[in-house]
């Protein structure tokens, strides 16, 4: 069969008029924060980077992703526990970032999703807990949460001064990303 110039203007219109199938979205902005308890004088250790990219996958209502964050860029508000934290525990010249992989989840919906981090060079599966996702036509929001014991990534508990920071961490990401 001979295709024509018509017959192939036709398919090409046609083609375009589909829907697409799916957008990427790009991390422009966001944090990643956490939060540990420190024993005995039962302090709160906070820490945050603004630091994050990564892709966000859309495909109808299903999302995934993939996330990374420099750990140098962690700040708690002091210096030496900072410098602690990155040289000796989280040893950022060997493991120089944190990752995190979603897998795919509900966009329409707030819930739990699944995925995997990657902290110190050690992968553990994780569920999150995410809010109600924002979304425009060129932009989606997103906030999550999820708990990790550092023990399960090869990291020593930390311990300065008679404070020792509990082995449960509660990490929040938080981040706008905008459609390529």
């Amino acid at each position: 069969m001979k295709v024509t110039n018509k017959l192939k203007t036709m398919i090409l219109a046609f083609a375009l008029s589909l829907p697409t199938l799916g957008a990427q979205y790009s991390v422009k902005k966001g944090n990643v924060a956490f939060s540990a308890k420190g024993f005995p004088t039962f302090i709160t250790i906070k820490g945050v980077t603004q630091d994050i990219m990564g892709n966000l996958d859309l495909e109808g209502e299903m999302a995934k992703g993939s996330f990374k964050v420099p750990v140098k860029t962690l700040k708690t508000g002091m210096d030496l526990r900072d410098e602690h934290m990155i040289n000796n525990y989280l040893e950022a010249d060997k493991h120089p970032h944190a990752v995190l992989t979603l897998e795919p989840f509900n966009v329409k919906e707030e819930g739990e999703a699944k995925g995997t981090i990657e902290i110190h060079g050690v992968k553990r599966p994780v569920t999150l807990t995410y809010e109600k996702i924002e979304m425009s036509d060129n932009s989606i929001s997103f906030n999550c949460e999820f708990k990790i014991k550092i023990t399960d990534f090869a990291i020593d508990i930390p311990s300065f001064q008679g404070i020792t920071v509990a082995e449960d961490v509660i990490v929040a990401v938080n981040f706008k990303a905008i459609k390529k």
